[in-house]
């Protein structure tokens, strides 16, 4: 997994937990995830809805390609990365790559992709036994937008 300035098909994101047990540091997500008729549609759909004060956000069902603790050795700038300000990153990656990086042991199940009334989008999943929840920094859906 390699980081680059240039669009790729994944990205890295920062992510949380609130487990006691459980460590999270990033999910990876395609980035084009706001290029297909679908989800464009639940964007313009978004727009509207902000015109309600009362609006929050909205959410669908939608899965990352995952959440994991680690990159593993030969991905030394991720830690780095996860503690720098830095929010996001385009990946270059094998999708093989994913299957060696360290993933919660929780479960994770509902996942979902939310959009705000900021517009911004974030993925959030839960422990199937626990309960926990695990979510990713939140970003201007204008950033994949303009990309």
């Amino acid at each position: 997994m390699k980081r680059l300035r240039r669009r790729t098909p994944y990205i890295i994101l920062k992510a949380e937990t609130n487990s006691q047990w459980d460590h999270v540091g990033f999910a990876i997500i395609a980035s084009d995830l706001f290029t297909d008729k679908h989800t464009l549609s639940r964007v313009d759909g978004l727009r509207s809805l902000r015109l309600d004060p009362l609006f929050s956000s909205i959410s669908y069902d939608e899965i990352p390609y995952g959440f994991w603790a680690h990159a593993g050795p030969k991905d030394e700038w991720v830690e780095p990365f996860l503690m720098s300000n830095l929010n996001w990153s385009y990946v270059q990656m094998e999708e093989e790559e994913m299957n060696r990086f360290e993933t919660p042991e929780n479960r994770l199940c509902y996942h979902q992709l939310i959009l705000t009334s900021n517009e911004d989008f974030y993925f959030k999943a839960e422990g199937k036994h626990t309960g926990e929840s695990f979510w990713t920094v939140s970003l201007p859906i204008k950033i994949l937008l303009d990309q």
